[in-house]
């Protein structure tokens, strides 16, 4: 079987920064003993930064290998007895292999820097020091092997949150579909009807109702890409469909706007409204002859962005599962399930009615200025 080498999760020039920074921590705490204990003449430099260089200086070069192997035996599988032994193995052979070089590199350095009388029992000398030192090269290799499985583990995690966050916008953006294929066919139909019946009788209101129509049309078309606009955009949307529906409505329809200005800029999902005043005259009042009124409020409460929608129509008792309710299409639900995907836990929707005092809507949000796209 053929094994791919695979590259480090991280740049290696990261892995030689570490090591360096691993050096001068090694020499700096030499050097803080020397000065609280001084049992020696003079700070020995060349001595103090050869050792941890030759030593972490190596390992960075051997960073590569130890990272292969934990993806060929990999412990997050569990500490079985087999993968266990196996970096157990790779440990030793690891160690013995750092301590040969590290000590031809460090004696070199030596043989540079300093006169050597008997070179034979200086050489010998550091070959016995070999056996006692591959316990801290193995032990070494193991911390190493468990910062690259703390690594591991961590990119497993960011990769499953970036595809939960890809499939969450793909599902909002399913969902904004849905909520624009139920919206237009049926408003265009009965806009359509309302200039049909207003021609013969008065042509400056049916005009009147095209050119809201196009507005209207106009501005989701310029946000039919987006998921997230400005508070301002939402309302002029809105206000285009309540207008054309007042004129369809024979002004039996009144609106009452409660905004509060600091409310304009900031953002909510597109189309969040809409679907509560549809709401409100399909099942308020629209088979009522006296008509109604919609009364639209935002707020803000601390750091809460707070949108109602209410209506004075007919209402029902122990309706606050309205949602889930036959005959009330996908609106509501849907605005109820896209506020719960988009915030989670950090959202209300809250639906409150009573016979005969009609129904209010509240969307609780956090209150954000920067837009989502």
């Amino acid at each position: 079987m053929k094994v791919k080498f695979q590259k480090l999760p991280i740049p290696f020039k990261y892995v030689l920064l570490i090591a360096l920074g691993v050096i001068i921590i090694y020499v700096t705490k030499d050097y803080i003993k020397f000065l609280m204990w001084q049992k020696y003449a003079h700070f020995d430099w060349i001595q103090a930064i050869s050792i941890p260089f030759v030593n972490y200086l190596l390992w960075a070069f051997l960073s590569p290998i130890v990272y292969n192997l934990m993806l060929l035996f990999p412990l997050s599988k569990g500490f079985t007895f087999k993968i266990v032994a196996f970096h157990l193995l790779f440990s030793l052979v690891l160690a013995f292999i750092h301590e040969v070089i590290s000590n031809l590199m460090y004696i070199s350095i030596i043989l540079v820097f300093y006169p050597i009388e008997n070179v034979e029992s200086f050489l010998l000398m550091r070959m016995n020091t070999i056996p006692a030192a591959l316990a801290d090269r193995m032990i070494e290799y193991w911390i190493i092997l468990g910062v690259f499985i703390a690594l591991y583990y961590f990119k497993q995690f960011r990769d499953k949150e970036v595809e939960i966050l890809m499939i969450e916008n793909e599902l909002n953006n399913a969902q904004l579909r849905a909520l624009k294929m139920q919206l237009q066919p049926h408003f265009l139909f009965n806009a359509l009807n309302t200039v049909s019946a207003l021609i013969s009788t008065n042509g400056k209101q049916a005009q009147k109702v095209l050119s809201r129509l196009g507005n209207l049309l106009r501005t989701m078309l310029d946000q039919n890409q987006k998921n997230y606009i400005q508070l301002s955009e939402e309302l002029e949307y809105t206000k285009y469909y309540l207008d054309i529906e007042q004129t369809r409505f024979m002004d039996r329809l009144t609106v009452n706007y409660d905004i509060d200005p600091g409310t304009l800029k900031a953002i909510v999902p597109n189309l969040i409204l809409q679907p509560l005043v549809e709401n409100a005259i399909k099942h308020g009042f629209s088979n009522r002859p006296e008509g109604g009124v919609i009364n639209l409020r935002s707020r803000i409460e601390g750091n809460l962005l707070i949108l109602e929608v209410e209506d004075d129509g007919e209402g029902c008792d122990n309706c606050e599962d309205l949602t889930t309710s036959p005959g009330t299409g996908i609106g509501l639900s849907n605005t109820r399930d896209r506020l719960k995907n988009i915030y989670k836990e950090n959202s209300t929707f809250k639906l409150s009615s009573k016979l005969g005092e009609g129904f209010k809507v509240q969307i609780i949000i956090p209150l954000s200025y920067v837009v989502k796209q």
